[in-house]
């Protein structure tokens, strides 16, 4: 429905944002310990996720379609209402200790501002519409199933909701639903979301890793880190490899 009156927004980004981790991973592990997800389409994703890293290019859209479509395999078939009681199954269990705190306060804040709230995530469908559901959002942007007479067909019915094809569909919402927006503020933890950083008016990242950090100083976009093992991990753990590499040195 669209929105005539001058709109403020706020765009939060899911995983690793508002979450402590990935939701498909949890979603992957879950289905991987009940026999559902065959180990081999989780591996033939991190191996594809690790070369790209190391030859240090972002993957192309048309890679991360096929790669999500072959791990599509686990809901061919099952029906649409089915899935998401079990995805809210799930998640309710988890609810307690999955978010991060910091990232609700800023939740609640922008809705106490009187924001238009929207949640833009790589997520798949079911799992985003759990979340919007849960955290009250106005408007959801995510990895859109396919659905044929109420069943799973087992691929994408778009692009997998990543980098530039992010932002370009939430531009496409905030014009379609929001046409006076005159503000926008995006919360996001990762790189990835760079398309979408440079619509908006405010950018606060989460947790940032140290490339990402150094774009925050370039762009003057606040960041925060929500503990400090977060902030240090990456020096936590060089110190305890320190054993590790006098040992096979």
């Amino acid at each position: 429905m669209k929105d005539n009156e001058s709109s403020k927004i706020a765009i939060f980004d899911l995983d690793n944002t508002l979450t402590k981790t990935s939701t498909s991973s949890i979603l992957a592990k879950d289905l991987f310990l009940k026999r559902e997800l065959p180990a081999k389409f989780i591996l033939k994703n991190c191996f594809s996720f690790i070369y790209h890293k190391l030859k240090r290019q972002e993957m192309p859209l048309n890679s991360l379609n096929s790669i999500v479509e072959t791990s599509l395999n686990y809901i061919k078939g099952k029906n649409d209402d089915d899935f998401y009681k079990y995805v809210q199954t799930l998640f309710i269990k988890k609810n307690h200790k999955i978010f991060y705190k910091n990232s609700l306060e800023f939740l609640e804040k922008e809705r106490n501002n009187g924001k238009r709230l929207i949640l833009a995530t790589a997520a798949p469908s079911p799992v985003a519409k759990y979340f919007k559901e849960l955290l009250n959002f106005d408007e959801v942007v995510s990895t859109e199933l396919e659905i044929f007479g109420r069943i799973y067909t087992g691929k994408l019915s778009s692009n997998f909701c990543h980098g530039a094809y992010k932002a370009h569909q939430v531009k496409d919402l905030i014009k379609q639903a929001y046409p006076n927006c005159s503000s926008i503020s995006f919360y996001s933890d990762s790189a990835n979301d760079l398309p979408l950083m440079h619509l908006s008016d405010s950018v606060t990242c989460i947790n940032p890793s140290r490339s990402l950090k150094k774009i925050c100083y370039k762009h003057d976009y606040k960041f925060i880190y929500t503990s400090l093992y977060v902030r240090f991990k990456f020096f936590l753990w060089l110190f305890l490899s320190i054993p590790f590499l006098v040992l096979f040195s």
